[in-house]
């Protein structure tokens, strides 16, 4: 997450206002930091989120961590909610829990141990993202040696290097089988040569 985002904001593309990274290399920890040492990071993170009443609402996410369903992305609606998760220690627990965790891909994607291997490569580390100000839609690109290979957007649709369109009804399920050309608001995905 963090890489893409540093990528974006390197190349003045436009995302959500990023308030501050956490990086574990600058602790003195690295990606093959075992449990025990991430104390001091998630500590920092804590604190730190203290600091400035002013930037909420926000996301706090892990950066080594790509999957949605390990919930590595906390919404942290209020300085108030925030204040009383750093005072009870939930929040500390959970960035320490982030941070020593590493990915686990084995029951979501068929690809998983490639998957598990690129990412075990990442240093741990969080960021603090604030909202997009307005209603976006989120599109997952996945690429392989530099090309992408398919897109895929929350509504449904799964587009394909050879221009093919299929709906699904989510990755545990069985795809439709019939593909079908591209809605008429979305095929600027095909045409503009992102695939």
């Amino acid at each position: 997450k963090c890489a893409f985002i540093r990528f974006l904001l390197r190349n003045q593309l436009p995302t959500s206002t990023v308030y501050r990274f956490w990086d574990s290399n600058v602790n003195g920890l690295n990606s093959s930091c075992k449990k025990g040492c991430v104390e001091p990071l998630a500590a920092q993170v804590a604190g730190d989120l203290l600091k400035n009443s002013s930037i909420f609402p926000l996301f706090l996410k892990a950066c080594h961590l790509t999957a949605g369903w390990i919930g590595s992305v906390r919404h942290l609606r209020t300085y108030e909610s925030v204040k009383e998760q750093v005072a009870s220690g939930e929040l500390y627990e959970w960035v320490r829990g982030m941070l020593e965790r590493r990915a686990n891909e084995e029951k979501a994607r068929p690809y998983w141990a490639t998957h598990d291997a690129l990412t075990a490569t990442l240093t741990p580390g969080m960021m603090a993202q604030g909202a997009f100000p307005d209603m976006t839609g989120e599109v997952k690109v996945f690429v392989v040696w530099g090309r992408a290979l398919i897109c895929h957007q929350g509504n449904g649709n799964i587009w394909f290097r050879d221009g093919r369109v299929q709906q699904y009804t989510g990755w545990r399920h069985e795809a439709h089988a019939a593909y079908q050309s591209s809605p008429p608001d979305e095929e600027w995905v095909r045409t503009e040569g992102h695939l």
